[in-house]
Formats: structure tokens, C-alpha cells, sequence
């Protein structure tokens, strides 16, 4: 997960993740906003 400079000629420094760390990644995203609808 990174962002292109506005030239689209360099990259910031980010991160990568695994199948398996985004999978948990989007679970908890999700979890997360099934418990905010609720208030």
C-alpha cells in the first residue's frame, strides 16, 4: 500500500501485507462497521 508521487514518477514508502494479513485486515473493517450501524 503505497502512494505515486503527483508525477507518477516515484513512490512513497508503505507496506505490504500477506493474503492472509489483508484477509484479516478486511474482517476486522468489516466488523467494525457492522458494530457502528448499530448505534
Amino acid at each position: 500500500i503505497r502512494d505515486w508521487s503527483p508525477d507518477h514518477t516515484r513512490m512513497s514508502k508503505g507496506i505490504s501485507l500477506t493474503e492472509e494479513e489483508m484477509e484479516k485486515l478486511v474482517e476486522l473493517f468489516k466488523d467494525r462497521n457492522e458494530e457502528d450501524s448499530f448505534e
